[in-house]
């Protein structure tokens, strides 16, 4: 019998286990998705200079019409988050998504593209 208060070693592993998915922030090679709590009050998207060199590329191929490889370079860019980071676009209007599931990118996309061009070129990444 179990007293309260104790765990098992099969539930600590799980604790531990449920904690590293919750919080990948601290582990490298995992990007969250780029909207920490602090930003989120503001609908801010928050990114880093990597994060924002994956998103240009990215938006490059969805401007040059190949959608097939803007969500490659996501999902090169931001992992696992690819796809929750892709729906945060959409909602964020800076990309449309058609029939099919096939996103295009929007005025506003463009207009962050224009701005990712120049933080990088300013930042001298590529």
């Amino acid at each position: 019998m179990q007293t309260q208060g104790t765990r098992t070693t099969f539930e600590r592993k799980h604790a531990r286990a449920a904690a590293a998915t919750r919080d990948t922030r601290s582990k490298p090679g995992h990007a969250p998705v780029p909207n920490d709590e602090a930003a989120a009050g503001s609908g801010a998207m928050r990114l880093d200079a990597e994060q924002q060199s994956s998103l240009k590329a990215a938006f490059e191929a969805l401007a040059e019409g190949s959608h097939r490889a803007f969500e490659d370079r996501l999902w090169l860019g931001f992992g696992d988050h690819w796809y929750p980071f892709r729906q945060r676009l959409a909602d964020h209007g800076y990309i449309a998504i058609h029939a099919e599931d096939v996103p295009k990118i929007t005025s506003h996309g463009m207009s962050l593209l224009g701005r990712l061009r120049e933080a990088t070129q300013a930042t001298g990444a590529a």
